[in-house]
Formats: structure tokens, C-alpha cells, sequence
């Protein structure tokens, strides 16, 4: 037996628990017990307690250690708080486990870790370059084949098929759990595992598990465009679809500081009414630029328009990007900005208007964006539900981004 076939929990009948971890729950635990070897899939709307699921699936299931890995950076920060933090224990907080001497031995991996730390853990969780990568220290090199009873993958389509194939093939005799809150890869290969569980978004949002969502486009004025084809004339859309194609004129639109401005304007105004409506809860919004020039173009834009911005990206030292958090959690700002860094496992409750300032084209990162606006801020704190907790995202209607709305509403 082991540490999470030993360990008395309370999940099913938990009624702190959701009732899609629940529920995913159960089918890991009827997976496992007929493919003991077996990959499987489960899908877990942004927002809905993925966090706290991965730190449940393994009680009941896994007869030796679990291998938890994530995408980067951010998200393991989000695993770490829910595991590590006494203060914010998950398995304490939500009375899955009683009393703290139950707990598992959680550790993160990094590559100065002992051989006895590892071997004493229940409970390894590492961003995926340090599980596999040409170093000699990463974990891979460091543990034999079948150290892990389970690995579980968070986000696995967020990294190159060939990394986790790698890290699957290495540990093949384990327990394999893909968990997901987007569905989709960016590069249109297929999502590892197979599907035994998967929550629609509509269901949460009907049970007031995450935000309403609403979508608001933006079209100010007339569009004309000058090319270095004519550069004398202002053309219109139809005459440059003759020679561009729509993805010139989504990303000039996107770039463009005339049609930045419809957007950030018609921000402003959504965060007024609801700052007016509910001043005691500290909404947010969240602008996502095209990159991190852009990014700085939008946070200085946002200045002039009279709102305190902090602007965050992966380029920011490490000190720096964890000064900025604290600042956003303290509220010490109105909007947030960014590029790519805050689209998986950042979860900040009260962005609740989200600004696209860029075209996207996969679905996934779409969903990902998105998903930043999807948590619910608890009933204590607001107003009330189909106030606080009602997203809005807006994005200028030339920016192609209406299909893509369309199918993640599928």
C-alpha cells in the first residue's frame, strides 16, 4: 500500500468540493482501476477548481509517488500555493484531509535537490523543463523509470508534443493524467489521453461556478488604410482586401492607436458602471497587446486615459514580475497588461473586463486569454452575482476575432 491508498480523505460527499471536481474525480479513480497504465483526459473549464483536482486524483489511485508537471512558471506557482501554503492548504482548507501530520510530502523539483528529499516525497512537482532538457540534472536523469506511480500532466498541450512523449515514454509503466482547462492545441494536433471526463463551460456558468461572459465589439469610425502600394490614397477595407489579405488589416487594426483607443475607451466606460454599481469590489481589467512594444504602447495609453496600469511580461526579472503581482493583488492598480505572460494559471479574481488588442487565430490561446476573466469572485465579497461576477470581453470588430468567439462558445 501507499501514502494515498493509506490516507482517510473526504472527496466524494465533500460538499466543499465542486461537483466537477467530484465528478472528474470518480471516473480517475474507475480509469486507473481498469488501465492501471492508462492515459487518460480530463477537461475542467478555467475557474472551475483544476488546481484542486490534480491534488486530489491521486488519493485512492496512486500506489507510489505522483510526478505533477506544468507548463511554466506561473502555473507551478499556482500548484505551490495550493499544496505548500498552510495557510492557503487546499487539502486542509476544503477538509479533504484532517489534520496537517496527514498531509503528504510535497517538494519542489529543482536541480540541487537531494536524492533522499526526492526519494522521501509523495508529491514532485516541476515546470517541464526541468523534467527533461539537455542538462544532465534534470529530473528524468536524476530517477529511475518507474520512481513515479502516477504523472500528471497540467496543460500538456502548452509544450512540444516531443517533451511530454519523452517524459510519458521515460515513465511509461506510470499512471498517466492529462488535465485541462482549453481543449484545443495551437498547432492542431490531437490532445493526448483519452477523454473520460469533460465539464462544459455552459454548466459552470449555469451553477455560478464561473463568470457570466458577455462579448462587446467596438467600431468606431470608418477604417481607411495607406500602403506602401498606393501611398497616396486612403483606402477602404474592400479596396485592400484586392491586394492584402485579412490578416494584414487584422494586425494593422490591432496596432493601429485609433482603433486602441475605441477599445480602451469603450473599457473605461464598462469599469465605470460597474465600479458605480458596486464600488466595494476592486474590478480590473486585463489588456493583452501583441507583443511587449505594444504592450507598453497600451499601459501608456491607459495612463493618459487616467487609469493606474501595472504592465507584466516573461521578459521582466523575476524580482521584478513577483513586485508587480503583489501590487495587482494589493489593488494598486486598474488595469493590468500584458503580452502572453498571464494566459495560463494566473488567477486573480476581480479581472473582470478583459481588452484584446490582438488578432488571434488559434482557439487555444483565444480560450486561454479568456480564461483569465472566467473566475468568480466569492458571494461575501460582491454585490451581487449578475453584477460582480459578469465578464465582458471586447475587442474591435476588424480584428477577426468574431469566428473564434463563435467556436469557443461551442
Amino acid at each position: 500500500m501507499s501514502y494515498f491508498k493509506d490516507t482517510t480523505v473526504n472527496i466524494v460527499g465533500n460538499n466543499k468540493l465542486r461537483s466537477p471536481q467530484i465528478e472528474a474525480y470518480i471516473k480517475i479513480q474507475d480509469y486507473f482501476e481498469q488501465n492501471p497504465q492508462g492515459e487518460a483526459l480530463v477537461v475542467l473549464p478555467t475557474g472551475t477548481g483544476k488546481s484542486g483536482l490534480i491534488s486530489i486524483a491521486p488519493y485512492g489511485t496512486s500506489n507510489g509517488r505522483v510526478l505533477i508537471i506544468t507548463p511554466g512558471l506561473v502555473t507551478k506557482e499556482s500548484i505551490s500555493k495550493t499544496q505548500e501554503s498552510l495557510k492557503d492548504n487546499f487539502w486542509i482548507n476544503f477538509d479533504v484531509i484532517f489534520g496537517s501530520n496527514n498531509l503528504p510530502v510535497v517538494c519542489e523539483f529543482t536541480p540541487d535537490i537531494t536524492d533522499e528529499h526526492l526519494a522521501s516525497s509523495n508529491i514532485i512537482y516541476s515546470n517541464i523543463q526541468r523534467v527533461i532538457s539537455q542538462y544532465e540534472n534534470c529530473l528524468k536523469n536524476r530517477v529511475p523509470h518507474d520512481f513515479f506511480d502516477m504523472v500528471i500532466i497540467d496543460e500538456s498541450h502548452h509544450s512540444a508534443a516531443s517533451s511530454w512523449e519523452a517524459i510519458l515514454g521515460y515513465f511509461n509503466t506510470a499512471k498517466k493524467l492529462h488535465v485541462t482547462g482549453t481543449p484545443f492545441r495551437g498547432d492542431g494536433l490531437p490532445i493526448p489521453g483519452e477523454k473520460i471526463h469533460e465539464t462544459p463551460l455552459s454548466e459552470v456558468m449555469r451553477d455560478k461556478f464561473v463568470k457570466y461572459l458577455k462579448k462587446e465589439t467596438v467600431n468606431a469610425h470608418h477604417l481607411y488604410f495607406i500602403t506602401p502600394e498606393f501611398p497616396d490614397e486612403r483606402l477602404t477595407v474592400e479596396q485592400v482586401l484586392r491586394f492584402k489579405d485579412s490578416e494584414w488589416i487584422q494586425k494593422c487594426v490591432a496596432l493601429s492607436k485609433e482603433c486602441s483607443m475605441d477599445v480602451i475607451n469603450h473599457s473605461l466606460i464598462k469599469l465605470k458602471e460597474l465600479r458605480e454599481i458596486s464600488p466595494d469590489v476592486p474590478h480590473k481589467i486585463i489588456a493583452v497587446g501583441c507583443s511587449i512594444q505594444h504592450a507598453e504602447d497600451l499601459q501608456r495609453w491607459y495612463e493618459e486615459a487616467g487609469l493606474k496600469s501595472i504592465l507584466i511580461h516573461s521578459n521582466m526579472e523575476k524580482n521584478i514580475q513577483t513586485a508587480k503581482f503583489k501590487a495587482i493583488e494589493n489593488h494598486e492598480c486598474d488595469v493590468v497588461v500584458s503580452v502572453n505572460m498571464l494566459m495560463e494559471g494566473y488567477d486573480h479574481k476581480y479581472l473582470t473586463i478583459l481588452s484584446i488588442f490582438r488578432p488571434y487565430k488559434s482557439l487555444n490561446a483565444f480560450a486561454q486569454v479568456i480564461g483569465r476573466v472566467l473566475r468568480a469572485i466569492p458571494e461575501e465579497e460582491i454585490r451581487a452575482f449578475e453584477i460582480d461576477n459578469n465578464a465582458t470581453v471586447i475587442f474591435h470588430e476588424e480584428t477577426g476575432l468574431n469566428e473564434l468567439w463563435e467556436d469557443f462558445q461551442k
